[in-house]
């Protein structure tokens, strides 16, 4: 008997991998113990989305940026995080790139990052507090990265969020060592979330993406603004998917066929 892709897929919704239920919590799916992501990427936790890059970039600052706080955000970001601005009721403080002539983007110059530069310009914002959370776009839209251990340690805020829709691969090989968001060890008193599109750069299907969390957190209230954004209905293959694409990892990391 023969089926089609579309028949066998459709199968896998249907007769739903044990490992994978109650995907509408984030206790339920396969990354929370250990998966082949959780194992290759050596994260406190990693959580699939079978959804886009807009609902977890929300997912994340919804938790970690609560209502009437003040947001560190690089002002290089997805229109995604401008929307998490109006949702959350926040007040944000740019980090502001560079830019050529040509319309480039650079990357966030050293000094925005230092305490000096922060307290100058959350005293020239209305209503600005000290802030409880910061964004930064790595790598920027034209493939820029930052030196992100470099950035953990200076940044003087709980908790980071590196949005690194496109880059899902640094972690594999030595050649962007201490750039990926989740690279180095835990900062003490600081949470590191990293997000990635899968879908991207490695071998998932369409919508496919990952939370990455290093640091203690409230597992409970990153749980209500999960469900927020999920859905009740997901599709499993896409969620597999994941699964997949960071096995397809394992094998020779930084060596080339010859």
């Amino acid at each position: 008997m023969i089926f089609s892709a579309g028949i066998l897929l459709r199968l896998m919704s249907l007769f739903r991998l044990p490992s994978l239920v109650r995907c509408s919590t984030t206790p339920g799916h396969t990354w929370k113990q250990k998966s082949t992501s959780r194992g290759l990427l050596t994260r406190n936790r990693v959580i699939s989305l079978p959804t886009e890059h807009r609902r977890r970039t929300k997912i994340v600052g919804m938790y970690a940026a609560p209502s009437g706080s003040t947001l560190l955000i690089d002002r290089n970001c997805h229109k995604s995080l401008a929307h998490l601005l109006m949702m959350n009721d926040v007040v944000p403080v740019w980090l502001k790139p560079t830019r050529n002539a040509l319309g480039i983007l650079g990357g966030i110059p050293r000094r925005e990052f230092s305490r000096d530069s922060i307290e100058e310009k959350v005293a020239a914002t209305t209503q600005a507090q000290w802030p409880v959370h910061a964004v930064i776009t790595n790598s920027t839209y034209d493939g820029l990265l930052y030196n992100t251990d470099w950035i953990k340690q200076t940044l003087d805020v709980p908790s980071i969020h590196f949005d690194s829709a496109w880059v899902p691969y640094t972690h594999f090989h030595p050649i962007y060592q201490g750039k990926s968001g989740m690279s180095g060890e835990r900062v003490a008193g600081k949470v590191i979330f990293e997000t990635q599109s899968t879908h991207k750069m490695l071998a998932a299907l369409s919508q496919a993406s990952l939370i990455h969390i290093k640091g203690e957190y409230d597992e409970e209230a990153f749980n209500e603004a999960f469900m927020m954004h999920t859905t009740t209905s997901p599709s499993y293959p896409i969620v597999a998917s994941v699964e997949t694409a960071a096995a397809m990892l394992r094998g020779n990391p930084g060596q080339t066929a010859d």
